[in-house]
């Protein structure tokens, strides 16, 4: 999504931008992250080479709304055997 633009050109908007559409298409907050992760990295090696001034990933939002994270759901142990035995031939 933002390979073929030099990093110079890379600013904290098209970053958010990026994150924004990759939870869109629907990845999780952790695959986004991973992918923060990497670009982090990727400017950090930019700035010690001195290719850009500064590590703009590092004030990326990687808030979500939690609504959008799935509710985990704990059955009881009387609901469990009920899916188990549900199941069951």
């Amino acid at each position: 999504a933002i390979g073929k633009l030099p990093i110079q050109e890379v600013t904290e908007d098209i970053l958010q931008q990026l994150y924004d559409r990759k939870r869109e298409d629907g990845l999780s907050p952790t695959t986004v992250s991973y992918i923060h992760r990497t670009i982090k990295m990727i400017f950090a090696y930019a700035v010690k080479h001195k290719y850009v001034a500064e590590n703009i990933a590092e004030e990326a939002d990687l808030t979500f709304d939690k609504k959008e994270e799935p509710e985990m759901v704990i059955l009881t142990q009387e609901e469990l055997i009920e899916v188990l035995t549900d199941k069951l031939p």
